[in-house]
């Protein structure tokens, strides 16, 4: 092996296998590069990875011509193939050294040769003979005396006056030094124009004083930024994002155009705190400035702020009726005429549905806030136009008041402004109600009752009382009326009527109802006895409601046709109308409730599945002819009538007399616990 390292002829570089592919390839005439940096220009250059074919260096790609200069000045070393130098040559100018002790191993060791750098150092004196401006610094990337490119750059003026965003130079006290040639396009004037001019002379009149605080506060601590509304030469008004740097005295500041970033920020924001339909305030926003205005009212010390809670009666009528478009148009109009009977400060807000909320500030005490409450009311005399027609409906509102001396929350007055408005329901609606100590009082005790009702059905403090119904032909008992009170550990046995109403209005009346149901129709298959159960209109409008009654029969054992369903005249209605007919498939008895003192059509009483009617105890106390009308009425109809809490025996003698076909005992009879139901 040495007598053939002595015959090659001196200074001859050793063969090495290069890839047939890529010497068929024709060489194109590329740059130098030297760990991924372009040595004619300063670009960094992506590094490709070297690849091996049969243990021989694939020389393709745009470092070829490298790696075979590179190759040409490499001498043989003892105990090492060529091939084998070859690949290490080709990875280590890929990849280049990793630390400075690398870096002087490698020069040592010759894999960074001299080559390159003449070629650099070329190109940079037939770049200076061009002209062009160069800079070129030490490489950290090989050894001492290595060199490579840095990008040429152009002028800072250039640099400056190519720059999209606005670059100024402002003295202390605001007068503008310098500006750039971008002026023309964030703002619209030449740079002329705004040199010797005050910094505010473009910006927007209520964001001046955040301006000069900001270049304040970077004139004393170095940095800053602030983002404002700016005007254009033409009038249009821009968003402006301003980086402040003090240097040397002056205030530098780089500013661009975000007006559509802005733009989309407050629109994100309006749609979190606005209602899309009406576009008023949502109850988020309503909550946030009424909380100011209680802090300013403590502030102040005096003055009165006064919440009205209000909500459109009738308006599930008008929604189901006409359509949903409909309810939102008339909630839309609903809108504008709350928000033209009030102040310019006073704020009025949707919260959900059909249910808005007026704030005013500073009012003069309780007769001001009747006042407008009136006024809030009267609004709604005057039909609205919707879909074409006249609708009228009317309004209830509740009225809160927080005094100087209170302090009462946002969500305080808010709460008690609802329930005022709960009340004014309750008394007959088209009106509005004051919140004040005693409804307050009433408010927590409902409160605290609906929380002891979710807990009276899994504690089993719910009782079921049966009504004897009399056949008034055979005075015999014929059926019973399920009516449920509650074992309050407190306050004693409470009737329906003390806790059924709030059970609807919470929703409650769906479990509890479903318990009745499931213990009426449980006894009454052991005492074999038909039974009656009221429904509330809010149990019927719950889609579950026929499979609710189909599993208490199946779980009680009893034929449908021994249970009856006692429905309202106001739960008669086209939305019902499939629960109903539902009802009458599985075989249950339909009776109408309270008969004589509403409001259903007599025309409709064919076409509804029912079969009996419960006459009002209010039909008992008037006129002998009136009752006497309506049992007759109702006989023509086909359908059997009962008698609800008949008290006295002359009402049960007059009835007699009248044909009418059964009575529901009351004072009469006492009515029969479970236990003595299930005793019998």
């Amino acid at each position: 092996m040495l007598a053939r390292r002595r015959a090659r002829a001196p200074g001859r570089a050793p063969a090495v296998r290069v890839d047939p592919r890529a010497r068929a390839r024709p060489a194109a005439r590329l740059p130098l590069r030297r760990g991924g940096v372009d040595l004619a220009h300063g670009a960094r250059a992506p590094r490709p990875r070297p690849r091996t074919a049969g243990g021989a260096l694939a020389a393709g790609g745009p470092v070829r011509l490298v790696v075979r200069h590179a190759l040409r000045h490499l001498r043989p070393r003892r105990g090492q193939d060529g091939r084998l130098r070859a690949r290490r040559v080709s990875a280590g100018l890929l990849r280049g050294p990793r630390s400075r002790r690398s870096r002087e191993r490698a020069h040592r060791r010759g894999r960074v040769r001299d080559p390159p750098a003449r070629a650099a150092e070329g190109r940079r004196a037939a770049l200076d003979a061009r002209g062009a401006r160069a800079r070129l610094g030490r490489s950290a990337g090989s050894g001492p005396g290595r060199r490579r490119a840095v990008c040429p750059i152009a002028e800072t003026g250039r640099v400056i006056e190519h720059a999209a965003d606005l670059l100024s130079v402002h003295a202390p006290d605001g007068t503008c030094r310098y500006a750039s040639a971008a002026a023309r396009a964030v703002l619209g004037r030449a740079p002329e124009e705004l040199v010797g001019d005050t910094a505010l002379s473009h910006v927007a009149a209520d964001d001046a004083a955040l301006v000069t605080d900001a270049a304040r506060d970077a004139l004393r601590e170095g940095t800053g930024a602030v983002t404002f509304r700016a005007r254009r030469a033409d009038g249009e008004v821009v968003w402006l994002e301003s980086s402040l740097r003090a240097v040397e005295g002056a205030l530098v500041a780089v500013s661009r155009d975000v007006t559509a970033r802005r733009r989309a920020e407050l629109a994100l924001a309006h749609r979190a705190l606005h209602d899309p339909l009406t576009g008023l305030p949502n109850r988020a926003l309503f909550g946030d400035r009424l909380a100011l205005a209680l802090r300013r009212r403590v502030r102040r010390g005096t003055g009165t702020v006064a919440v009205f809670f209000l909500d459109v009666d009738r308006f599930k009528l008008v929604n189901d009726s006409l359509g949903h478009e409909a309810g939102d148009a008339l909630l839309i109009e609903v809108a504008a005429r709350l928000e033209s009977a009030v102040r310019p400060a006073d704020t009025v807000a949707r919260l959900a549905g059909d249910e808005f909320t007026v704030l005013c500030e500073d009012v003069a005490g309780e007769l001001e806030a009747v006042a407008v409450a009136q006024r809030v009311v009267d609004l709604f005399a005057p039909p609205f136009t919707v879909a074409g027609r006249e609708v009228h409906v009317s309004t209830s509102v509740g009225v809160a008041l927080s005094s100087g001396r209170g302090g009462a929350s946002a969500e305080a007055l808010i709460r008690d402004a609802d329930a005022a408005m709960y009340r004014a329901k309750e008394r007959g609606k088209a009106r509005f109600e004051l919140f004040d100590a005693t409804l307050r009082a009433h408010a927590v005790r409902r409160l605290e009752l609906e929380s002891e009702l979710r807990r009276a059905i899994p504690r089993g403090e719910l009782r079921v009382d049966y009504h004897p119904q009399l056949d008034l032909q055979t005075n015999a008992i014929v059926a019973y009326e399920a009516r449920v009170r509650w074992q309050h550990p407190r306050r004693g046995l409470l009737d329906a009527d003390e806790f059924l109403a709030l059970a609807d209005e919470t929703g409650l009346v769906t479990a509890l109802g479903g318990h009745v149901l499931r213990e009426a129709c449980a006894y009454a298959a052991r005492s074999d006895a038909p039974v009656s159960v009221s429904v509330t209109a809010r149990q019927l409008a719950h889609p579950d409601l026929p499979r609710q009654v189909a599993a208490a029969l199946d779980a009680g054992g009893l034929a449908p046709e021994r249970l009856c369903l006692e429905v309202g005249e106001r739960a008669l209605t086209a939305e019902t109308a499939g629960e109903l007919c539902a009802l009458a498939d599985l075989g249950v008895r339909l009776a109408l409730g309270d008969f004589g003192a509403g409001t259903a059509s007599l025309v409709h009483l064919r076409d509804w599945p029912v079969e009996l009617v419960k006459l009002d105890r209010a039909l008992l106390r008037g006129d002998p002819d009136v009752l006497a009308a309506v049992v007759g009425l109702a006989h023509a109809l086909g359908l059997e009538t009962v008698a609800e809490s008949v008290e006295t025996a002359e009402q049960l003698a007059l009835l007699a007399e009248l044909g009418c076909d059964r009575v529901q005992l009351g004072a009469l009879e006492p009515a029969a616990p479970a236990a003595a139901l299930h005793a019998a």
